[in-house]
């Protein structure tokens, strides 16, 4: 059996990567990196030749890697707009510290999972959820506000990313609330 991939980018639709180890290793060498992780999930793309072997992953092959781990379906990699040297949030190197959030109101919004749950589903639905963002973020979940109707919840556990000290704007889908 094997893994078929259609891409809508033309330049993806240009190349065909034979072993998926080549692509497979380069992505666990950026989420994995210690320092991608120190830097709280952030890589900005002029490191990707300190991070990657240079003999396996030439400099002319950055932008594919770059832009296989851009796919929606993935959620490996999102661009943060507005940077400069551009960078990308990596959600499976969030920092996997859990914060207090003391005691939680009432009418909190909570998330109960008694089922096995995929590897990095948390930190890709964080992401997903990144126009909510009020604080810092975690592997596990943020804190934010809902915009979504707020008749039973003023309150909602689980949004996006970075430290408060960070600006972030990613493109908002059309269907994001405001």
């Amino acid at each position: 059996m094997g893994l078929a991939w259609t891409r809508r980018r033309a330049a993806q639709r240009e190349i065909t990567v034979l072993d998926p180890n080549w692509l497979t290793g380069a992505i666990y060498a950026l989420v994995n990196s210690p320092r991608v992780r120190d830097q709280g999930g952030e890589l900005r793309q002029d490191q990707l030749t300190e991070l990657l072997n240079p003999a396996r992953y030439p400099a002319r092959w950055h932008e594919l890697i770059l832009s296989m781990m851009q796919e929606p379906a993935l959620g490996l990699c999102l661009p943060i707009a507005g940077s400069n040297p551009l960078r990308y949030l990596l959600p499976d190197a969030l920092p996997v510290k859990e914060p207090d959030y003391g005691v939680w109101p009432v009418n909190a919004l909570r998330f109960r999972y008694q089922y096995w749950l995929p590897t990095g589903f948390i930190p890709r639905f964080i992401a997903q959820g990144h126009y909510n963002l009020t604080n810092p973020s975690v592997h596990g979940g943020v804190p934010g506000s809902c915009s979504a109707p707020r008749a039973a919840a003023s309150w909602c556990v689980a949004t996006l990313l970075p430290t408060a000290s960070k600006s972030w704007s990613p493109a908002r889908p059309a269907s994001a609330p405001p």
